[in-house]
């Protein structure tokens, strides 16, 4: 019953997410269109309005988060898609590039005395899910879960580099979403795994470099939205 409860709730989920990028693409034609035709003035509404985006897929992140991990980067995608919005609307009286410039300069300090003093390692996971989440910086992960169903990868302005050759599919099918802005994922993958794409890229790509086999047994599903950047799914 919880299964089949899961499987039905993660799949009205997903049918919103898409739900949410065809509505959004089809108003942003309508207003280029309305703009062609003298109408609106499609540049001043998009100049101020873009933030929305960003917090229409934070909320849609939250609606799929289950543990307290997943509802973090959701939150902090609703919270820099409400500060770009109010900054747009002059409701603020700083910049928000002006803020979050030296903020990302003093984390990625940190993150370079951490490293020098402390060595670096891979985060390794053997949890069947995962969330990984890059702002401005890059971050990898390694995966080694025998269990694996899953997960979501967030770049925005960086990079995400996610291992699972030591990781296996619990059935025969997992799925990732992926929401990329300016940025770039690499997903290591097992060879013997099928790949199917479902993203939508807006002024972006995806490639599948991986070996291709004549007997697949598992699946990887990856579905997401590309903005102006990219994913690249390989063995090696």
């Amino acid at each position: 019953m919880r299964r089949h409860f899961r499987e039905h709730t993660e799949t009205v989920i997903n049918k919103s997410g898409h739900l949410f990028v065809g509505v959004t693409l089809m108003i942003i034609g309508f207003l280029f269109l309305l703009d062609t035709m003298k109408i609106v003035d499609t540049g001043v509404i998009l100049s101020r309005g873009w933030p929305l985006i960003i917090v229409g897929a934070g909320l849609i992140k939250l609606m799929r988060a289950d543990t307290a991990e997943e509802r973090l980067p959701a939150s902090i995608w609703i919270f820099i898609g409400g500060v770009f919005f109010l900054s747009r609307l002059g409701w603020l009286p700083f910049s928000v590039w002006g803020l979050i410039w030296p903020t990302a300069l003093i984390a990625f300090g940190f993150y370079l005395v951490v490293r020098s003093k402390f060595g670096f390692n891979v985060p390794v996971d053997s949890a069947s899910r995962f969330n990984s989440m890059a702002f401005m910086g890059g971050i990898e992960r390694k995966v080694t879960s025998q269990e694996f169903e899953g997960g979501e990868v967030t770049a925005i302005m960086g990079g995400c580099g996610i291992d699972l050759r030591e990781a296996s599919i619990l059935d025969t099918e997992a799925t990732i979403e992926v929401f990329v802005w300016a940025g770039g994922v690499e997903i290591f993958v097992p060879e013997g795994w099928s790949i199917i794409s479902k993203v939508v890229p807006i002024m972006g790509g995806f490639e599948d470099a991986t070996k291709r086999s004549d007997e697949y047994t598992k699946r990887l599903v990856i579905r997401g939205l590309i903005l102006m950047g990219g994913i690249e799914v390989k063995n090696y």
